[in-house]
């Protein structure tokens, strides 16, 4: 029993004993480990403390870098500012230069640009008038890029020599001292063999002031005009002459004189009936008594239906007249119409349907057509352009008898 007891004390002993060797070797294990973790806590001690010291470099250097970019800054804005008073000096001196070579445009005076008023400028050598008023008054297609315009104040102008040698403008004064710019018409050759009633009339009105036969009755005259249209006549203009095949039957209504009912009473009708008509208006007395004003004759040329030709400067006999008279009553009744209208007259009408040989070989440096007083049938091929025969519709003409007078046109 005692062995037992001592064996089993022995085996206990062993057994603390291995443990107690196997605890050794643990502690050693933990202490190996302790100081291993000491060596890196050092180190990673170490990389902290080198850490702070490279963060507080880089602090320092971000400093000065961002001291560095501010004086960058500054100094970009300083130079930006030199750079702005540069280009503000420049482009003084730039005006200075263009003025000194292009002086300002002031105005001088004044102008009827194609029937419109207009001021007209200079740079006290050249004149100048608006390029796009220019365009818009006349009509005319023009390139900016053909001329060498005058810019000022953001509008580009075109100078009065430049546009006087345009094809197909006059730059004129009229008698009483008014410039103008005016077109002419670019009139082709009749088309041949066409017969057109050519209709002669003077006042539309009911109130008889003058020679009771020269006025026509304003009822009369508006079943003229609805006859003419119910019956497929086609009303035209002198400048039509030339493209008569676009025509079935032709036929011109004239007026002679220029009478107020011109306007008050006529002008109405030709509009109701969207009928065209040439007035033969008289240079020296519009807007007298009776008779059409400046502002009434560019309101019927402006509406596309009424023509605006001369009946002369100031209706004289031109059968009697010398040459210089007879220049002076052409040339001035073209420059009274050119520069109401903004476009030269191109037709006489002889006053009374007095002429003379003088006075068709004068009006044909003026004109492209002449009419006479009174006559028969206007054959294009048969009659001279210069003596185109008139039908006179006075105030007891009837609608039988006008009818009578307008048969027959058309090709022949």
């Amino acid at each position: 029993m005692m062995k037992r007891i001592i064996a089993l004390v022995l085996t206990l002993i062993m057994f603390l004993l291995l443990t107690a060797c196997g605890a050794k070797d643990q502690i050693a294990l933990l202490e190996q480990q302790n100081l291993q973790l000491q060596n890196s806590i050092a180190q990673l001690q170490q990389s902290v403390q080198d850490v702070s010291g490279e963060r507080d470099t880089l602090k320092e250097q971000l400093s000065v870098a961002l001291s560095e970019l501010e004086a960058a800054h500054e100094a970009l804005d300083a130079a930006q500012t030199d750079v702005s008073n540069l280009e503000e000096s420049v482009k003084l001196l730039e005006e200075e230069v263009y003025e000194l070579k292009f002086p300002p445009l002031t105005v001088c005076g004044s102008i009827r640009l194609f029937g419109v008023d207009a001021d007209v400028l200079t740079d006290g050598t050249l004149e100048y008038v608006p390029f796009d008023s220019f365009v818009a008054n006349s009509g005319l297609a023009l390139n900016e890029a053909d001329y060498a315009l005058r810019q000022w104040q953001e509008k580009n102008y075109i100078s009065l020599d430049d546009a006087a040698t345009m094809a197909n403008v006059v730059l004129d004064e009229t008698k009483d001292g008014i410039r103008f710019l005016a077109k002419v018409k670019d009139i082709q050759p009749m088309t041949e063999n066409v017969n057109v009633p050519t209709l002669m009339y003077h006042a539309v009105s009911d109130d008889v002031w003058g020679i009771s036969e020269l006025f026509v009755k304003p009822a009369e005259m508006e079943k003229q005009l609805a006859w003419l249209m119910e019956n497929g006549y086609d009303p035209i203009w002198f400048e039509d002459l030339s493209h008569l095949e676009d025509y079935d039957k032709p036929v011109m209504l004239t007026f002679d004189d220029g009478y107020d009912d011109n306007y008050t009473i006529l002008f109405p009708l030709l509009q109701k009936y969207n009928v065209k008509a040439t007035i033969f208006v008289i240079g020296h007395p519009n807007g007298t008594a009776h008779k059409v004003t400046e502002e009434q004759i560019k309101e019927m040329y402006d509406s596309g239906l009424v023509s605006i030709q001369s009946h002369t400067m100031t209706h004289g006999d031109l059968g009697i007249m010398d040459e210089k008279t007879l220049h002076y009553e052409f040339s001035n009744s073209c420059k009274e119409i050119g520069s109401m209208t903004g476009e030269m007259p191109y037709v006489l009408c002889y006053p009374s349907g007095r002429f003379s040989n003088l006075t068709l070989q004068v009006a044909k440096e003026y004109f492209v057509y002449g009419t006479k007083m009174n006559g028969l049938m206007f054959n294009t091929s048969k009659d001279d352009p210069y003596l185109i025969s008139r039908y006179y519709i006075a105030r007891e003409t009837s609608l039988d008898s006008f009818a009578t007078y307008c048969k027959g046109a058309g090709a022949q």
